[in-house]
């Protein structure tokens, strides 16, 4: 709005419009100022994400990819994408691997961040299907993580 010196006048943005019409303003100096907007914090799940390619054990023509583990009380919490021809989806699960069963979380066709703000819906616990996708997550996590607790 205005500047003076060292100093800047600045319109509020989250005041209300004054009876004049005009809105409120603030004086700050100018090496408190940026034209740069800030970085946004990451997420949980941003600042811990891997890439590690699940190889599959029975021929698809999606790829997989551990993006998210986290040890949660001997369980893990994942979050993996199958990378489709036509669309990539984020499923969200939680493994157990002392019985080797897993229960689905969420899933999303949207962004890894979808986690962040999404409830998990959690589903039953599922035994393992040999050759299925799931099954290859399971023993990958299991495998490469540890079992946990026996």
């Amino acid at each position: 709005e205005e500047l003076k010196g060292e100093w800047a006048r600045i319109e509020r943005y989250d005041d209300k419009t004054l009876p004049d019409g005009t809105k409120s303003s603030s004086w700050v100096l100018l090496k408190h100022l940026s034209t740069e907007q800030p970085e946004l914090p990451k997420s949980k799940y941003e600042s811990n994400a891997i890439s590690e390619q699940i190889v599959r054990s029975y021929p698809d023509r999606g790829r997989y990819f551990l993006l998210y583990v986290e040890n949660a009380g001997g369980n893990y919490i994942t979050i993996h994408s199958r990378i489709g021809v036509d669309a990539t989806g984020y499923t969200k699960s939680e493994i157990d691997c002392r019985s080797l069963t897993y229960r689905e979380l969420g899933y999303t066709e949207r962004h890894i961040e979808y986690f962040n703000h999404a409830e998990d819906k959690p589903g039953n616990w599922v035994n393992l299907v040999s050759g299925s996708s799931k099954s290859d997550l399971v023993q990958y996590v299991c495998g490469t993580r540890g079992r946990r607790n026996d």
